[in-house]
């Protein structure tokens, strides 16, 4: 696979409380975690992702399916008709 894709590197997981910081040291360099308060919640971080994370564009994403329902309750709904228009 990595001669299909070609990545930039490669991490193999080793599950290494090393491996944990190495990781947590990662995220928190590049802004993703912040540490909380240490004495209150040791070993404990806020997460966030990138403001410009595709899981953001929610009010532009559809559900194009028959039936409403078949959303779900948390997803934008358009008639299947109305996506092959577009």
């Amino acid at each position: 696979m990595a001669d299909l894709t070609q990545p930039a590197s490669i991490h193999w997981i080793d599950g290494s409380q090393a491996e944990y910081e190495f990781l947590c040291n990662q995220l928190l360099d590049a802004g993703t975690f912040l540490r909380l308060d240490e004495k209150k919640w040791p070993a404990v971080f806020y997460a966030r992702s990138d403001p410009h994370d595709v899981a953001r564009v929610e009010d532009r994403t559809f559900i194009c399916s028959l039936s409403k329902d078949n959303a779900g309750p948390t997803n934008n709904w358009v008639d299947p008709t109305r996506c092959a228009a577009s």
